[in-house]
């Protein structure tokens, strides 16, 4: 008669990233602070530039030189709450692109905090 070898190999479906969520939530809500508009605004001078959106604060330094509407005017808004100008100029979609990666805090006592 005839052996077999049985071998099993069960395969595991694997979804890339799914076992780091819960570490980057605890991650993220560790980093997300809030801050005054006091402290937002020691932060425009250059290589260090926040701006506030809608009671958000975003750090920018890094995004300056990638700005479509040129470094300029976020050197010029650093520091400030820029909501009215913001939405001026930027759709949503702006803000779900860019919001996961510059957003920092939330402004004390505001509606978003």
């Amino acid at each position: 008669h005839t052996q077999h070898k049985h071998t099993h190999t069960r395969r595991v479906p694997t979804r890339p990233g799914v076992h780091n969520t819960n570490q980057k939530l605890a991650k993220m809500s560790e980093e997300i602070k809030t801050f005054t508009r006091e402290e937002v605004g020691k932060h425009s001078n250059e290589g260090d530039m926040w701006v506030i959106i809608d009671g958000q604060v975003f750090d920018i330094s890094d995004f300056v030189d990638a700005h479509p509407g040129g470094r300029l005017v976020l050197a010029q808004e650093a520091g400030k709450d820029v909501t009215k100008k913001y939405g001026l100029f930027h759709g949503p979609d702006v803000m779900r692109k860019y919001k996961p990666r510059l957003l920092v805090g939330y402004i004390q006592d505001s509606k978003a905090a």
